[in-house]
């Protein structure tokens, strides 16, 4: 039974490490592209919704506030 245990373990170990790859210095810009971090999206809604608001000079329903000139 600890046998057919160890062998189950170094089956899985073997398995889950077979994953692991190296990436290259020159792939690494795909990976630090922006589409890969999810809190950009909540960042650039926030940015483009104070940019909206400050050029159409109002402000309200996305819970902001202040007014067109950029103060807020």
């Amino acid at each position: 039974m600890r046998r057919r245990m160890a062998v189950v373990t170094l089956i899985l170990t073997l398995l889950a490490s077979g994953g692991c790859a190296g990436v290259r210095h020159y792939q690494r810009e795909f990976l630090a592209d922006r589409i890969m971090d999810p809190a950009a999206t909540a960042r650039e809604r926030g940015t483009e919704r104070h940019w909206l608001d400050t050029r159409e000079g109002a402000s309200g329903g996305a819970l902001g506030a202040g007014g067109g000139c950029a103060c807020n």
